[in-house]
């Protein structure tokens, strides 16, 4: 699911995904993983994994892919 705004916070949407999710992926581009405190804030879980980029450059669709087969698919 893509989050792109916070108010109002989806907050139910999150929940939801939460019970059929066998993992939570936190992709941002940011080094503090803004989003990922406020989702554990609003809903009390935690991502899996944390994705994240903060050179200001966007992420790739090749980038992606290699930063979860190397950071997730690998530690299943």
């Amino acid at each position: 699911m893509q989050v792109r705004g916070s108010i109002p916070f989806p907050k139910k949407r999150l929940l939801n995904l939460e019970k059929i999710a066998s993992k939570i992926i936190d992709v941002e581009q940011n080094r503090t993983a803004q989003l990922d405190s406020i989702i554990r804030e609003e809903t009390h879980f935690q991502s899996s994994y944390k994705i994240l980029k903060y050179d200001g450059r966007l992420f790739s669709g090749n980038e992606l892919y290699s930063r979860i087969k190397k950071e997730v698919l690998s530690k299943s």
